[in-house]
């Protein structure tokens, strides 16, 4: 040994001894910790420290995100069944529920009781909006916070609100015309059009919160003629949204708390045509005469049938929101399977595509242990789906026998903005801005093909989920008719 470093090691013992030792213990902790599963309950096995995260971070990896079609969540359900648990790193304790059935009857009957928003969703949005409800338990001042916002979403004041939506809707019209234009001026194939989408719902919020929409269409268009567009290799072209200090400040807040605007699948050319055919009957061409969309035009199922189901299923496959949390507050049992008090519960989106006929022989197979309220709803029970994964809005219509269709609110399970007391507040008003803002660019565009590279479902997930690519080549429909 090299005799200078004696003197080292003698200054240095307990330092060396201590580290020694918070290394060697740090290593078999990391090789002899587990995560503690509860009793009973499937999961995967628990090979290390981290639980499942490596296998997450694969499937994410693989498949972009957890929640997509194939993935961890997909995977799961089919080896592990209904209910299982998983665990992120050793000290979690959360249990994933996918039967629909199951998860309607917690939320909606006697068992709603004992669960509540859980404390890792609350923290999350506690930082940003923390006297929002959704930061809050179920407590008194939430409770205050749905009083207050109730009338909001009343059909009379729904009523008063469609105009301002509606002229919204006119001005993302007359931006895509021109947009439009350029694109043929350009030799362009198709546009993006995910800002447009966003920027034009905060407008319309903007407005009916302040009174005074940002402008940030209204901006864009008047810079659309001195806009300089980038192209893409596919012929793509992206246009510039004039910078706006409160707009940049508002995207920001979106970007925290969550956007719930996403551009939902591209409907395949017999449902565009259907669709179009119903609004024009129901509502005017807007060729001969533009009409403003009213709050009736668009919320009555019996004269748009096939809007409601577009609209619907574009939510299902869309997963806007990938799942819902719940905690539970006291011991409960889901599906025979006992769960303890102060249990994270996940409840993902994904279940509302997988869960179909492939599934039935699995799910049935729990019949015995569901509630008595679950086993008794009669014939209006909703029902599997055939070919889930597919987006079909035919499956929310029901044959007339007269050559007509109604639209079937329970023709299966399909639940984007939650369940129980807890669902999400604004779901009138959003569902009432997505049929306007569908309606108005079904009756002014027919969205035809854009470049296969583009023409895809990938997504990604910042709090909500929303897609990678988002292009569109609208043409009026004149041009598809001649």
């Amino acid at each position: 040994m090299d005799p200078r470093i004696l003197p080292f090691l003698q200054a240095h013992s307990t330092i060396i001894v201590v580290s020694s030792t918070l290394a060697l213990s740090l290593t078999l902790a990391l090789k002899w910790v587990r995560p503690k599963p509860l009793p009973g309950i499937p999961h995967h096995p628990i090979t290390s420290f981290w639980g499942d995260l490596p296998a997450m971070a694969a499937a994410a990896k693989q498949h972009g995100t957890i929640y997509e079609l194939g993935s961890f969540f997909e995977q799961s359900m089919r080896e592990l069944g209904p209910v299982f648990q998983i665990f992120i790193g050793p000290f979690s304790k959360t249990i994933v529920i996918t039967d629909p059935r199951e998860i309607e009857d917690l939320h909606l009957r006697e068992r709603s009781k004992f669960i509540d928003a859980s404390d890792v969703l609350i923290r999350g949005f506690q930082s940003t909006i923390p006297l929002g409800q959704v930061a809050m338990k179920t407590n008194d001042m939430w409770r205050k916070h749905r009083r207050i916002t109730a009338p909001i979403v009343s059909s009379k004041y729904l009523n008063q609100l469609a105009p301002v939506i509606d002229h919204n809707t006119r001005l993302l019209v007359e931006y895509w015309e021109k947009k439009i234009e350029v694109v043929k001026r350009e030799g362009g194939t198709c546009f993006a059009c995910a800002g447009d989408f966003q920027n034009s719902a905060l407008d319309t919020i903007s407005q009916i919160i302040a009174g005074r929409s940002l402008q940030a269409i209204p901006n864009a268009i008047a810079h659309l003629s001195t806009a300089e567009p980038t192209r893409n290799d596919q012929g793509a072209l992206t246009f510039p949204i004039p910078r706006v200090a409160l707009l940049d400040a508002t995207h920001y807040l979106f970007r925290c708390i969550g956007d719930a605007v996403t551009l939902p699948p591209v409907l395949s050319t017999v449902y565009q045509k259907a669709l179009h055919a119903e609004l024009v009957a129901a509502i005017g061409d807007p060729s001969i005469e533009r009409k403003p969309l009213t709050f009736a035009d668009v919320s009555s199922p019996e004269k748009t049938p096939y809007l409601e189901a577009i609209v619907i299923e574009l939510l299902r496959c869309a997963r806007v929101a990938e799942g819902t949390s719940k905690q539970t507050t006291a011991d409960i049992t889901l599906l025979g399977y006992h769960i303890p008090a102060n249990t994270d519960l996940i409840f993902p989106m994904t279940s509302n595509q997988v869960n179909d006929e492939s599934m039935s022989k699995v799910l049935h197979s729990f019949d015995h242990v569901r509630s008595a309220a679950s086993k008794e709803q009669g014939p209006n029970a909703r029902q599997l789906w055939k070919n889930g994964k597919d987006f079909d809005p035919e499956r929310w219509l029901v044959d007339n026998g007269d050559g007509t269709k109604r639209f079937n609110s329970r023709a299966g399970f399909a639940n984007p903005f939650g369940q129980g007391v807890r669902a999400c507040a604004g779901k009138q008003l959003a569902l009432l801005e997505l049929k306007m803002y569908i309606a108005a660019l079904n009756l002014a565009f027919f969205l035809d093909k854009i470049p296969e590279e583009l023409s895809s479902y990938a997504a990604q997930i910042n709090v909500t989920r929303s897609p990678i690519y988002a292009y569109v080549n609208p043409k009026p429909w004149k041009e598809v008719q001649a």
